[in-house]
């Protein structure tokens, strides 16, 4: 089944504090790392954003890509490399059953959309 997910990161330090931008670096420079790695292997296209990245293939796939990625991160962060205790991914997944969809699919809407809005003002 194909699916088109939004993954996106956050970072922070201990007690609520935010870790040093070196460590954030860290933590996105691995992330992405493993995404591209794993995408390129299981054919799913990987689009970077400004909070995280846009994943577009088989369902199966983005799942098992997202789980990898998050092991990788955990792993060097447990190895002591990275100063950011608390990592979150939020994830946001959709399916169309009616028809396929893509990432360019969703963003020429979402601009005709807006353009039509701006004409109509």
């Amino acid at each position: 089944m194909h699916t088109v997910a939004n993954l996106a990161f956050s970072f922070n330090g201990a007690e609520g504090t935010l870790p040093p931008k070196k460590a954030i670096f860290r933590f996105q420079a691995t992330a992405e790392e493993s995404l591209r790695a794993t995408c390129q292997t299981e054919n799913v296209k990987c689009v970077k954003h400004a909070t995280g990245y846009n994943l577009e293939g088989d369902w199966g796939h983005v799942i098992e890509i997202m789980r990898i990625c998050r092991e990788v991160v955990l792993e060097r962060h447990q190895g002591g490399d990275m100063n950011a205790p608390q990592f979150q991914m939020s994830i946001t997944m959709g399916t169309r059953l009616d028809k396929h969809s893509t990432l360019e699919n969703k963003l020429e809407s979402v601009e005709k959309k807006a353009q039509n809005l701006k004409d109509s003002m």
